[in-house]
């Protein structure tokens, strides 16, 4: 009789132990496939970011030239006012 329990009691241990090894696998077959949409969508954005976005170094530069565009705008309507003054 007492092997009988132990025999049973064994089976009932290995039938979780394969349910659970089958509930590992698939957990880490959903993890893989999230995975593998966060690697796309990462690269997606990667991809996506020159054209979106600015570089600080590359909108200072920008804003610099524009900058300097008005000032010699400015100089040249000075001396468009200073010739039509005199």
């Amino acid at each position: 009789a007492l092997a009988y329990f132990m025999k049973r009691t064994l089976d009932s241990y290995q039938k979780a132990d394969e349910k659970n090894a089958a509930d590992i696998k698939e957990v880490d077959k959903k993890q893989t496939e999230e995975v593998e949409k966060l690697k796309t969508q990462i690269n997606e954005l990667k991809s996506d970011l020159p054209l979106v976005y600015v570089l600080r170094e590359d909108f200072i530069r920008t804003l610099n030239n524009v900058d300097k565009q008005m000032s010699d705008m400015n100089g040249k309507l000075d001396k468009i006012l200073q010739a039509k003054i005199t």
